[in-house]
């Protein structure tokens, strides 16, 4: 069994719903480098946007249609579409070495946890360090995580 990058003495595969498990293997796939492509890797991370649980749909209720998204990446606005895939409510760091590397962490309102990732594209790195705050969540009620 293939475990979590999350530390485990709070997640495990064998304690993650179906959804959460394909969001860690959407944050897998971007270490791994499966998914290297900006454009693949949003298109990814916005399908695991429709398919969120109630809880976790909440946080994105400003939709992204398919359409909005193939425009910005036809404009190669790739962290500009990772931003509107993000979402409202959570604070966002990207950053870029002059040497290329990025890095990026989004923190969910009040939350102390907060879901980092490094890789070689700005964009990857803000969808797949908000596919870890998500995973970081846990039991934390949706008041808790989208104030009013």
């Amino acid at each position: 069994m293939k475990f979590s990058m999350i530390p485990q003495t709070k997640w495990s595969y064998g304690r993650m719903s179906p959804w959460e498990i394909s969001v860690q293997q959407f944050v897998d796939d971007c270490v791994e480098g499966r998914l290297h492509d900006p454009h693949a890797a949003l298109k990814a991370f916005a399908e695991l946007r429709l398919i969120a649980p109630a809880k976790y749909a909440a946080l994105f209720d400003q939709p992204v249609t398919e359409e909005r998204l193939a425009e910005l990446c036809n404009a190669r606005a790739f962290v500009c579409a990772a931003m509107e895939l993000v979402g409202p409510y959570c604070g966002i760091l990207v950053t870029r070495a002059a040497s290329g590397p990025s890095s990026a962490l989004v923190s969910f309102s009040g939350e102390i946890e907060e879901g980092n990732f490094f890789g070689d594209d700005p964009a990857i790195a803000l969808v797949a360090a908000c596919a870890r705050a998500l995973l970081l969540l846990g039991g934390a009620s949706i008041e808790k995580i989208r104030p009013e």
